[in-house]
């Protein structure tokens, strides 16, 4: 390598080491200026997540753009407490509840009735009951048709003779109008 090389590669790092000197040296005279803010090199450690040790306002700036999101998570927390607090207290007062369902069934209108239960926390049915209502004379009678109980199954109501008399042939299928819970098909 040639003496003018030397001194040419001498000169870049020359230039260089100077250059960023006077970088290092502008930006403090700037700082010690006020030219830039107070608390812009503070700003600009804690963005590239360096701190300063024992620098605490990194993390309460931190804290403060995610405090709104905190509140907001601790008042959803608190609704849901309260809305979990009012659901236990519905589920002590309704232990039961019947449900019913009506069908046609050529002119008749077939009801069935559930009785649901809370039993220690398990909401099942207790029993099911099927029935119609015709006009006799003007007056409206109550002609049960089924029950049903879990573990059980359909059991078909006895019907008299004048009952039958009044469904006439409409008697034929209308059981399968009845909408008993699945367990006891």
């Amino acid at each position: 390598m040639s003496i003018s090389r030397k001194a040419g590669n001498g000169a870049t790092i020359a230039v260089v080491v100077i250059g960023g000197l006077g970088v290092v040296s502008m930006a403090a005279h700037s700082v010690l200026a006020g030219l830039v803010p107070p608390n812009a090199v503070r700003d600009a450690r804690c963005f590239l997540g360096v701190p300063e040790r024992g620098d605490q306002a990194c993390v309460s700036d931190e804290l403060s753009e995610h405090r709104s999101e905190l509140e907001t998570l601790r008042r959803a927390r608190i609704e849901l407490t309260e809305k979990n607090r009012k659901l236990g207290e519905l589920e002590g007062k309704f232990d039961q509840v019947n449900t019913f369902a009506e069908r046609a069934h050529d002119g008749l209108e077939i009801s069935t009735g559930v009785r649901w239960v809370n039993l220690a926390g398990d909401i099942g049915w207790e029993s099911a009951w099927c029935y119609t209502h015709v006009r006799v004379d003007g007056l409206s009678v109550k002609i049960s048709l089924a029950s049903a109980k879990p573990n059980v199954g359909v059991v078909p109501a006895p019907l008299s003779d004048e009952e039958k008399g009044v469904l006439g042939d409409r008697v034929t299928g209308i059981l399968d109008k009845c909408v008993f819970p699945s367990e006891a098909l």
